[in-house]
């Protein structure tokens, strides 16, 4: 049976609800936050810029 003391409940636009777990949610963030990084890196690359050090930036 599942700790249900690491459930997390999210709103979604429509009104629903989805539960997931801490770890799940949390795993969920980490990918969020390094495609919004890799989005950063993209667009300073195609506006001719140099992008940040990998290492600097995470």
């Amino acid at each position: 049976m599942k700790n249900w003391q690491h459930i997390k409940r999210k709103n979604i636009d429509d009104g629903s609800i989805v539960v997931t777990s801490m770890e799940t949610n949390e795993k969920s963030l980490t990918k969020l936050e390094l495609y919004e990084k890799l989005a950063q890196v993209e667009a300073q690359i195609n506006n001719g810029e140099e992008p940040l050090d990998g290492e600097k930036s995470l």
